[in-house]
């Protein structure tokens, strides 16, 4: 356990010894990514425990080339122990909005004092409550996993026309569409119709 994991604990530990009010302890907290309202506020801290992963190529590398596309960072696990404290209907509400996190997707942010964590979503949770620990408190297990979006990228992958001139087979030239065109034979009739049924022959 980390230094910072175990300090935690004791800060955790000493509250529920002491009696630390909600108010006087550190704030820990589920809010929604979208809107940023809260959905869960804990009143203590038991546990935290946070990995943080970059993958490295195991493929040799040209010295001096190591580069950001050669480190992958992974998606932040975080799991932590907390309680919340309240009556009967709080502790239900509470149980209620972790499953609809659990089961759905909304995104959430998971605000400590030391650092709030952005875009992760509940992937497990549970809970205990016991007697000698008092009955309006519950305490509670989450497990988040950082989700990584990003914005698409796209590009136009649209090829030239080809024209019949620099098609090697004519029938693959492009197909225009020119609207409706007036065949020879169509031409003609009309020049019959305006002189009388006679075409007029050239003079060169």
């Amino acid at each position: 356990m980390s230094q910072l994991a175990s300090n935690l604990v004791l800060a955790g530990r000493a509250a529920i010894a002491v009696g630390i009010q909600p108010s006087d302890a550190p704030e820990y907290y589920l809010t929604y990514k979208e809107g940023g309202g809260i959905a869960v506020e804990f009143s203590r801290i038991m546990d935290l425990e946070m990995t943080a992963e970059g993958k490295v190529v195991a493929a040799p590398i040209e010295q001096g080339s190591f580069a950001s596309y050669n480190k992958v960072a992974s998606p932040t696990a975080i799991r932590a122990t907390l309680g919340v404290e309240g009556d009967l209907s709080d502790l239900q509400s509470v149980v209620d909005t972790l499953f609809e996190l659990k089961d759905g997707t909304e995104l959430v942010n998971f605000v400590t004092p030391v650092r709030e964590y952005q875009s992760y979503t509940l992937e497990k949770f549970s809970y205990q409550q016991a007697a000698e620990k008092g009955v309006n408190v519950l305490y509670v297990e989450i497990n988040l996993t950082e989700i990584k979006e990003v914005e698409p990228q796209y590009t136009d992958t649209s090829a030239p026309a080809i024209t019949s001139k620099g098609a090697k087979n004519p029938a693959n030239a492009s197909t225009i569409d020119k609207g409706r065109t007036q065949s020879q034979k169509e031409n003609n009739s009309a020049l019959r119709e305006f002189y009388g049924g006679k075409i007029p022959l050239k003079r060169g």
